[in-house]
């Protein structure tokens, strides 16, 4: 039997596909999201918290599921890569688009990324991007899963 895709799977295929797409872009810093660092994991973990977040409202489902992923991608991106805060984004975003007609080497690096792996334009994905922007303002978790945890400590005493 198949199962539709989720917003985890479009996200994890999404963010496979931003890796690739920004190490050939030297326009911008290599702002990854599943390379095997820290800050790479901590990116991750805000974008599943976001993503885990917006299931659990139910207006999401008025929204294309790779829209929203994409636009979670932008907006986390846009804390990494354009120094906001993510209050900031939150409240700049819903209140007016302006940070999509700017003109930023991030903004066209994502509107590249958008255009050639995922199949959407940048003004397409404004309403969607203003809805999940909201989401921004959570307080993140960046503690590694419990097994993970006592793994890490097991490996570090070896």
């Amino acid at each position: 039997m198949l199962t539709p895709p989720t917003l985890f799977t479009w996200a994890n295929w999404y963010l496979a596909q931003w890796d690739a797409h920004v190490q050939t872009d030297k326009s911008i810093p290599q702002i990854t999201f599943k390379e095997p660092n820290k800050d790479s994991y901590n990116r991750y973990r805000q974008l599943m918290q976001v993503v885990d977040t917006l299931t659990l409202d139910a207006r999401t489902l008025q929204y294309d599921q790779r829209a929203t992923v994409a636009s979670a991608i932008y907006a986390v991106l846009t804390v990494n890569c354009e120094g906001l805060s993510q209050r900031q984004v939150g409240e700049e975003f819903a209140a007016n688009s302006q940070f999509l007609r700017k003109d930023s080497p991030f903004n066209r690096t994502f509107a590249d990324f958008l255009a050639t792996r995922v199949g959407f334009s940048l003004p397409e994905l404004l309403g969607t991007i203003q809805y999940v922007a909201g989401f921004l303002d959570l307080e993140f978790n960046y503690d590694l899963p419990n097994g993970l945890e006592s793994y890490s400590t097991e490996v570090e005493h070896e």
